[in-house]
């Protein structure tokens, strides 16, 4: 498949996904029927894969389950101790943290991931 042609069929693949069923028919009937058999293949992928990655692979395969206990929680960096986990991201893992002395503060502590942990990633972080 050449590049013009894969340009096209992610053109209309990006406006069709975003339609509602009846009007994406419509939309995908005023195309070219070799283009059209590509963008329906990566339809269905595309709606195949809903609970793509739901749990991590770590549960399917047995190393890990759900009701495991993050590493972190109720451990203490610096003056602060790990409450709960927030919320993940790509570079991340966010924890709500308080103060460990006798100062009463509560924030929202990001663990940067291995691997993100380059110069310019901590840099944007001490600042």
């Amino acid at each position: 498949m050449n590049s013009e042609k894969w340009q096209k069929i992610k053109e209309i693949f990006c406006a069709a996904i975003d339609l509602p069923e009846s009007e994406r028919v419509v939309f995908l009937e005023k195309h070219d029927e070799n283009i059209l058999r590509e963008v329906q293949k990566l339809i269905k992928a595309h709606e195949n894969a809903n609970n793509f990655i739901v749990e991590p692979a770590l549960f399917d395969i047995g190393l890990a389950n759900e009701n495991e206990t993050d590493f972190y929680v109720g451990k203490t960096i610096d003056s602060y101790k790990i409450l709960e986990e927030i919320g993940q991201g790509g570079m991340g893992t966010v924890y709500l943290a308080s103060r460990a002395d006798d100062f009463e503060k509560h924030v929202a502590l990001k663990l940067i991931k291995r691997g993100m942990d380059t110069a310019a990633v901590l840099k944007r972080f001490v600042l």
